[in-house]
C-alpha cells in the first residue's frame, strides 16, 4: 500500500484501533496479537514513528517465528527513522526471544550506532550489543 493510503488508513481507523487495543478495548491484547501487530510495523513506513510509539507501549512478547528484525534490516529506506528503530529494538530486546529472531539484529544495531541518534539511545544500544554478543 502506498504511503498516502497508509496515512489515510492510520488516521481514519488503524491508529485509533491500536490505541483502543492498548487500553483494553474491546479486550486486552493477547501475546499472539502483539506479535501480529508488531509484524505490521515494517510495512507502515508513512507512519512508522507514531506506530513505534504505540508498539513500545505494548507488553513485551517473545518473538517466536517473527521476522521483524530481518524485515527492518532489509528495508534500507527505514534509516530515515533511526531513533524510532532504536527505540523499537530496545523494546523488543526486553523480552526473551530465540536467537534466530535476532538474526541480523547486530547489523541493524551497528548501523544505528553509526547514525545520528541521540547519545542516550547510542548508550543503550551499545549495552544491547554487549549483552547480545
Amino acid at each position: 500500500m502506498d504511503e498516502a493510503r497508509q496515512r489515510e488508513w492510520w488516521h481514519r481507523w488503524l491508529g485509533e484501533y491500536w490505541r483502543g487495543r492498548l487500553s483494553g478495548k474491546p479486550e486486552e491484547l493477547h501475546h499472539d496479537e502483539v506479535r501480529h501487530m508488531l509484524g505490521w510495523l515494517p510495512r507502515l513506513t508513512a507512519v512508522f514513528p507514531e506506530a513505534v510509539g504505540l508498539a513500545t507501549r505494548m507488553p513485551s512478547v517473545e518473538l517466536q517465528q517473527s521476522t521483524i528484525i530481518r524485515d527492518i534490516a532489509e528495508r534500507g529506506a527505514w534509516w530515515k527513522y533511526p531513533d524510532a528503530i532504536a527505540k523499537l529494538l530496545l523494546h523488543l530486546w526486553r523480552s526473551y526471544s530465540p536467537h534466530d529472531a535476532w538474526h541480523r539484529g547486530q547489523e541493524v544495531v551497528a548501523k544505528l550506532l553509526e547514525s545520528n541518534i541521540s547519545p542516550e539511545l547510542k548508550r543503550r544500544l551499545k549495552k544491547l550489543a554487549d549483552d547480545a554478543g
